[in-house]
């Protein structure tokens, strides 16, 4: 007996093959469930990418997965075996496609751009820069290394937590109160090291050293020229130091020695003679609390109440004041409190700022960041950086999110912001001790701006920062990750 066909498409499979699928009766469920997984799959990993939350990324990607495969069961007219092989097929391309798509979308961020070179490093610290070299200091070592291409010049007999000074192009380090001076590539100068417990002031062939109440002038071959008394207490503290950056706490030592070297007078309460490294004659005299070198000119400072009376070789200067202690910052003399600061530049009238980032219990609160060759203001996301000490001219930055902090040296702001951790299955922990909250599920971006423009001259997303030095203007070197980078074209 001949089976009649039930329907019109059966009797002609031409019109069946332009059918619209539509679910029957009990269809609808499965449908309801693709529907559902693919939607609540894509939330659920969207949001994990958002939060660094691993479970919640692996569970979007694994219900994302069921509804491609409930999906492709349903639409798949083919025999069951063949529907499911090709449904474990695609939902493990989406599993693959939604792990390897943001590691290769991540991996641009991390190589950073507009990065010179890169090279691996354990965990070394950056502590000077000399010219065309740099300073790399870890737990145990230090080495120096060549700013062209990051490689390795010599080892240093060093570590972390030594003293690094810059003495003019050479690197003075001082260790457990010896001291040893090494050349811009590296190799020692001296044959043998010296008791010192600072340096005070050096320039080329002589280093001027200090060791309890007696200063001394080293020669290059280690000989001593000259050597005289000083006021053990004051020649300790009465001193100001001369820095790149704005120190985030009042005892950081200098990271530079001044060409003429200030010295406490044996005997006397406030009197300092400044000498130059080849002759113990003094070549300026006057009283002050606390005295320095700012390029050749010699300063004493004296604190009474809210003002400080500056008695210099230039002139005398008088400023409002809260600290008797300045720092001076390339070219700059500044006076700050945690809360305000003056600041002047010689030759030059003194400026107030407000709002001034020091060392305080409330920094995450200040937020005028001064260098000494311009400022930088922060609010939330918002970056303004003025290519001078004072408020003209200004440009403005916005960063990714308001966790940010900015560093001011060598004509360049180094903005450091913290982002929400992109890849939620990366183990490692994240650092910043430039930002003032930093989580560990966070990555940071350090990006580099020309001080003068405000453009941005190159970027690095890391997850732990050590260290960051800016190297020249629009440049910078950022040792994060067990690597270190030179990051920036200018």
């Amino acid at each position: 007996m001949t089976e009649v066909p039930s329907t019109v498409d059966e009797l002609d499979p031409r019109r069946g093959s332009g059918r619209s699928w539509a679910p029957d009766d009990g269809q609808r469920l499965p449908v309801v469930v693709a529907l559902l997984s693919l939607t609540a799959g894509t939330a659920l990993a969207v949001a994990g990418l958002g939060t660094a939350s691993a479970k919640s990324y692996l569970w979007g990607v694994g219900v994302a997965a069921l509804g491609v495969g409930v999906a492709t069961l349903l639409l798949l007219r083919l025999r069951m075996p063949v529907r499911v092989a090709i449904c474990v097929v695609l939902a493990a391309a989406v599993v693959a496609l939604g792990v390897w798509l943001p590691h290769r979308s991540l991996n641009a961020e991390f190589a950073g751009e507009n990065v010179q070179w890169s090279m691996p490093t354990d965990g070394e610290f950056v502590r000077a820069v000399l010219g065309g070299t740099a300073v790399l200091a870890g737990k145990s070592s230090a080495r120096v290394i060549s700013l062209a291409d990051g490689r390795e010049l010599n080892r240093v007999r060093a570590d972390r937590d030594d003293t690094f000074v810059r003495a003019g192009d050479r690197l003075l380090v001082i260790r457990d109160r010896f001291a040893m001076l090494y050349d811009g590539a590296g190799k020692q100068v001296w044959p043998t090291t010296i008791s010192a417990e600072r340096g005070v002031a050096a320039v080329a062939g002589i280093t001027v050293l200090e060791a309890k109440d007696r200063v001394s002038a080293v020669a290059d071959d280690g000989t001593v020229r000259w050597s005289r008394p000083v006021d053990e207490a004051r020649a300790a503290t009465g001193r100001f130091p001369n820095v790149d950056v704005l120190p985030v706490h009042p005892s950081a030592g200098a990271s530079e020695l001044p060409s003429i070297a200030a010295l406490p007078v044996a005997g006397s309460r406030d009197e300092w003679e400044f000498v130059a490294p080849a002759s113990p004659e003094p070549v300026f005299r006057e009283r002050g609390g606390t005295a320095g070198v700012l390029g050749k000119t010699m300063i004493t400072s004296t604190r009474t109440g809210e003002h400080c009376a500056l008695r210099t070789s230039a002139g005398p200067r008088d400023l409002a004041c809260r600290s008797e202690e300045p720092v001076a910052v390339g070219s700059a003399l500044i006076f700050s409190n945690g809360t305000d600061a003056s600041v002047i530049e010689f030759p030059g009238e003194p400026k107030k700022f407000e709002d001034v980032a020091y060392y305080t219990a409330q920094e995450a609160q200040r937020r005028l960041e001064v260098g000494g060759d311009g400022m930088a203001w922060r609010s939330g996301q918002l970056v303004r950086g003025y290519p001078s000490l004072n408020y003209r001219n200004p440009w403005t930055f916005v960063a990714e999110s308001p966790n940010t902090n900015v560093i001011v040296a060598r004509q360049s702001v180094v903005v450091h912001t913290a982002l929400p951790r992109a890849n939620p299955l990366d183990p490692r922990l994240g650092y910043s001790p430039a930002v003032d909250e930093a989580d560990s599920d966070q990555d940071y971006r350090i990006t580099v701006l020309d001080q003068r423009t405000g453009r941005a001259t190159g970027s690095i997303r890391v997850h732990g920062v050590d260290s960051v030095e800016v190297v020249s203007p629009g440049v910078a070197l950022v040792s994060a990750d067990d690597k270190i980078a030179l990051v920036g074209r200018p």
